[in-house]
């Protein structure tokens, strides 16, 4: 309840609230999971989300169930991978890139 309160105080609209959590809950973003194929798209939304809106790192963390600090270290990772081209990661991001980009902040 504090995270929507924190989203609506932004001037961020209920919709665009749940289009992120759909995003979410439809790739299973918010579980516990390293597989490349979970990771990379989470760090991606993340990026995402940080240049997009005005959220805190706590507000972006909301969605994923972490806590700032990882928010943090995996926006850091996901920034070196898109800066750097991992392989990986551009071959994963790419199969959600419209999926991604459409997604109403």
């Amino acid at each position: 309840m504090e995270a929507i309160e924190s989203f609506v105080h932004r001037n961020l609209e209920l919709s665009e609230l749940n289009t992120i959590k759909d995003f979410v809950s439809k790739y299973k973003l918010n579980e516990k999971n390293r597989a490349h194929e979970v990771l990379f798209v989470r760090y991606e939304l993340m990026r995402i989300m940080r240049k997009r809106t005005k959220l805190s790192l706590s507000d972006i963390g909301a969605y994923f169930g972490l806590k700032h600090c990882t928010v943090m270290n995996c926006l850091t990772s996901a920034e070196n991978m898109y800066r750097f081209g991992h392989y990986k990661y551009h071959d994963i991001v790419r199969k959600y890139r419209d999926e991604l980009e459409n997604l109403k902040y």
